[in-house]
């Protein structure tokens, strides 16, 4: 074991050494992306760091003037938000307004999504990624991290997505 890595360490300063750089081709690896919308059905790529803390899957469809919102919890109620969209279809300011909440509906003290106050977020996408971070004069770092869910089903990410990547406030 020790031999082995002592070669492993070697082999690695050698390399270092050389003299040359590995240098990667933009052609190789920048390409533009296809679509920057918002739009469609999005999967929310870490729920526990966010007010989603313990949905198993948050499930957002962004269509023109409106939106669906779909959190389902083990042992729970699934929390469905209906409402308002309104945007910039290239990027930038998002507000969902929710018209309904079935956790209002339930009775429950504290709801998530009020039903009637708006949320507004900064909402930027390239190809499969959508990114929210809070509105202001600089953005330090996103608050949610959402993957299309087309994508994410075909690839197996959807499987794996529950309880990993981000959102603050929706």
């Amino acid at each position: 074991m020790r031999s082995a890595a002592f070669l492993l360490c070697t082999t690695l300063v050698v390399a270092g050494c050389s003299g040359r750089r590995a240098t990667l081709s933009e052609s190789e690896t920048v390409r533009s992306a296809q679509s920057a919308s918002i739009l469609g059905e999005w999967i929310l790529a870490n729920a526990e760091q966010t007010q989603f803390i313990g949905a198993s899957r948050v499930a957002l469809r962004l269509q023109p003037g409106e939106f669906r919102l779909v959190a389902e919890y083990p042992g729970a109620s699934t929390l469905v938000v209906d409402g308002s969209a309104s945007f910039d279809p290239n990027g930038g300011r998002l507000t969902l307004t929710p018209r309904s909440n079935t956790r209002v509906t339930s009775g429950s003290d504290a709801p998530l999504l009020p039903v009637g106050e708006a949320i507004v977020m900064l909402a930027t996408a390239a190809d499969n990624t959508m990114v929210f971070a809070e509105p202001g004069e600089t953005v330090r770092m996103p608050t949610s991290i959402w993957h299309r869910s087309s994508a994410a089903n075909r690839s197996g990410v959807d499987a794996r997505l529950s309880g990993r990547d981000s959102l603050t406030r929706p």
